[in-house]
């Protein structure tokens, strides 16, 4: 979504909206991958507050995703709800050190993002912040029990009948190994 930046107004400016996938490019991307599906759109609740040249984005996301459980593959429903707080400037402030000289920072080094002056784009912090709340390893449950390493049971469903022997699978291959004298 593109804000412009003269509509901020003394008070602030909230913003209730929602982006559809195909708005979102990098999860568009993502979606159908790493069994991963988008199921709703994500819902955004913003308030941009000006301050001298500076604009500050507060606000929140959420969305609804499909996983997988990374022990049991057992599919899942999860609701990512991200909160993020960003900063923009139209140009970089002036950083001066202890001894009274020019100290040249980055945008990224002072947390600031650089718009144009007349629009923010709020997609790209947005895609962001939900990409990182995506969890690596999706679990159905904290105590999930994952999978029989020997007949692939789900052992959440069901005790299997194989060997319980514990096996560190770093050493698996020397399992069956004899040393003949």
């Amino acid at each position: 979504m593109q804000v412009k930046v003269k509509e901020i107004g003394a008070a602030g400016l909230n913003l209730d909206f929602s982006y559809t996938l195909e708005e979102l490019p990098v999860l568009a991307k993502m979606q159908g991958t790493a069994d991963l599906k988008f199921v709703t759109p994500v819902e955004c609740e913003i308030r941009l507050s000006k301050i001298a040249q500076m604009v500050e984005v507060c606000g929140s996301a959420r969305v609804t995703v499909a996983l997988q459980c990374s022990r049991c593959l057992a599919d899942l429903s999860s609701e990512l709800q991200v909160e993020f707080k960003q900063t923009y400037v139209e140009e970089l402030p002036d950083v001066i050190d202890e001894a009274g000289g020019e100290v040249e920072l980055s945008a990224e080094e002072m947390g600031l993002i650089l718009f144009d002056g007349e629009n923010i784009d709020l997609s790209d912090e947005i895609q962001q912040q939900i990409v990182l709340a995506i969890p690596s390893r999706p679990l159905c449950e904290e105590e999930c029990k994952g999978l029989c390493l020997t007949c692939g049971r789900n052992l959440n469903m069901a005790v299997c009948n194989c060997n319980d022997r514990n096996i560190n699978m770093h050493f698996a291959s020397l399992l069956d190994f004899k040393v003949d004298k």
